[in-house]
């Protein structure tokens, strides 16, 4: 079926948004299926349905972005940021630029992202890494304390006991 005016265009695509939105959300955006095609179509229909806002929002979205790389479509999410219809902001900006940086290591653990963003992710990466109820488990790390260091007469008592037992 040929669509004959902009309005009948975006209105099948607001509904195609929609059904994507459907089969891929478990909760309304906290949590996502990993459903590759979903995940893959709802940006596209979001960007020409018009609905720039939202796909900004997807696109700075940890949960999101987490469902969309343990599909495996790193390459494809990095790509997807053309959709966006003016230039990106800062937040947006970080979060591809994140996702480029990291590109290979995800194709090969497609499952790190929320890991990785926690350990070495940006302030809004790290924000939702610690603030969202995970479903699946990640490995948290933090940044260890700093040991002080030994004194000039601590290492000479260290080096006169190592002497003393040969």
């Amino acid at each position: 079926t040929c669509l004959n005016n902009l309005a009948e265009s975006l209105r099948v695509m607001n509904r195609l948004v929609d059904y994507f939105k459907t089969c891929a959300s478990l909760d309304n955006k906290q949590h996502w299926k990993v459903d590759a095609r979903s995940l893959a179509e709802l940006p596209f229909h979001l960007s020409c349905g018009g609905r720039d806002l939202e796909l900004r929002e997807l696109f700075s979205s940890l949960s999101y972005l987490d469902a969309r790389v343990a599909t495996g479509q790193i390459f494809e999410q990095v790509g997807d940021y053309s959709l966006i219809a003016t230039p990106l902001s800062v937040g947006l900006a970080e979060w591809r630029d994140f996702l480029q940086k990291h590109a290979q290591r995800l194709a090969e653990y497609p499952a790190m992202l929320v890991a990785l963003a926690n350990h070495e992710g940006f302030p809004s990466a790290l924000t939702q890494a610690a603030t969202t109820d995970w479903l699946r488990p990640w490995l948290k790390t933090s940044a260890e304390p700093t040991p002080p260091s030994p004194s000039n007469q601590d290492r000479a008592k260290v080096v006169s006991l190592s002497y003393s037992f040969l």
